[in-house]
């Protein structure tokens, strides 16, 4: 009797179906259940515990076990945010409206902060503190740094404060011409992209349009929040360099 051709096909898939069962183990049985083994990356340890400093992961680490930001990821979400420093935000459509420089300005994301917060050194959290973190890091403007991530927004120049000087007409090397004319002009651009009042915190953005990433570029270290107070201190006073002026 001749088998019908789909009966041996069956067969045959069902045979090599079995030939290529995986077969799984026990589970190894854990040596220190009681013992909690951290990882990090491998290749260096970390540069810097100053968040408008550090750009790698070493230092990332942390940054983010020691300061807090304005908001955080929603645990895996990246679109999705939580309250931190702040307690509430908003985002407002300025388009037509410019800075006392001439920027155009596009959107403006206000921020309010949390009350009832004090740093390690026992100085309150102020809106002030927060400003003056985000000015700090985007003056630094440290090379090969992470304050393109803020200069973008807010300035519409990803390449930081000298490539943003020379498209306005100006040149901060030292030694130019009107080199202190040009740093009074990126500071005041700086001063005004960036505002606070006694409860809130606003961010005016000269890109073009929306900035989709701003968000999150808020819940990452380079934009955890220093005390005024205490970095002023630390840099003039005894513990810092005697040759800083503070300006």
């Amino acid at each position: 009797m001749k088998i019908p051709t789909v009966i041996v096909m069956l067969t045959l898939a069902l045979l090599m179906s079995a030939m290529f069962v995986p077969a799984y183990a026990a589970p190894p049985s854990i040596k220190n259940p009681s013992t909690l083994i951290t990882a990090t990356i491998e290749g260096g340890n970390p540069e810097t515990v100053d968040p408008a400093w550090a750009y790698d992961t070493a230092s990332g680490e942390l940054i983010m076990n020691v300061y807090d930001t304005l908001i955080t990821f929603d645990a895996e979400h990246m679109e999705r945010y939580l309250p931190s420093l702040a307690t509430e935000w908003t985002i407002e459509n300025i388009t037509g409206t410019k800075s006392p420089e001439g920027l155009d300005w596009y959107y403006r994301y206000t921020f309010k902060i949390r009350t009832g917060v004090t740093f390690t050194d026992g100085s309150p959290l102020t809106p002030a503190d927060v400003e003056y973190s985000f000015e700090r890091e985007m003056v630094q403007d440290r090379d090969s740094g992470p304050q393109w991530m803020l200069y973008e927004p807010l300035l519409n120049e990803a390449g930081g404060a000298y490539y943003f000087a020379l498209d306005c007409g100006y040149n901060i090397t030292e030694g130019a011409p009107n080199y202190e004319a040009s740093v009074n002009f990126v500071g005041k651009c700086i001063d005004d992209a960036v505002q606070s009042n006694a409860t809130h915190v606003w961010f005016n953005l000269a890109f073009p349009g929306a900035y989709a990433p701003f968000m999150q570029i808020l819940c990452q270290t380079w934009s955890s929040i220093m005390s005024k107070t205490w970095v002023n201190n630390y840099v003039i006073g005894t513990l810092g360099r005697p040759d800083w002026s503070g300006d």
